[in-house]
């Protein structure tokens, strides 16, 4: 139904001030929502030392700790922030993407640049819609797998 309505000849965009004033403040956000990614990931690598030598410096300050499984663990973490650290970057160039282009369509008015910053904005919506999807499974799924045997036991029970 949508489509039906869509006037497939190439229109100019057409920005009145309105239009202007909306955009202006929401690329100043995304900048500033960009910045704030760049701090992210700055603290994040900074806190990979303290992933690699937190099992030694247990060691020697904590004493009666096992620390032979942690090699497991400092790897898994090691490999999920690194992950960590490319999904915000992913995110950070989409947003920064955005804001340059909504700044430039505001003096310019192109409308090459706005299609450009509007399918930036559409792959970081996707990408962090995709994200949500899974980080909800993640939480339900072993969710719904503990919960089963326990409603097994209870039912058994009755």
């Amino acid at each position: 139904m949508y489509e039906e309505n869509i006037n497939h000849e190439r229109q100019e965009l057409v920005l009145n001030e309105k239009i202007k004033s909306d955009l202006q403040p929401t690329a100043k956000w995304a900048k500033i929502y960009f910045y704030f990614l760049c701090v992210t990931i700055v603290l994040a690598i900074l806190g990979l030392p303290v992933l690699l030598f937190s099992p030694e410096f247990i060691k020697e300050n904590v004493p009666n700790v096992p620390i032979e499984g942690l090699g497991f663990v400092r790897v898994f973490s090691i490999f999920f922030l690194f992950v960590l650290i490319s999904i915000i970057i992913y995110f950070a160039s989409r947003v920064k993407r955005f804001a340059d282009s909504m700044k430039e369509v505001c003096v310019t008015g192109s409308s090459s640049e706005a299609q450009r910053g509007f399918a930036a904005m559409k792959s970081f919506f996707r990408f962090n819609g995709i994200l949500c999807i899974i980080l909800i499974s993640l939480i339900v799924v072993p969710l719904f797998l503990f919960m089963f045997p326990l409603v097994i036991v209870a039912v058994a029970r009755l």
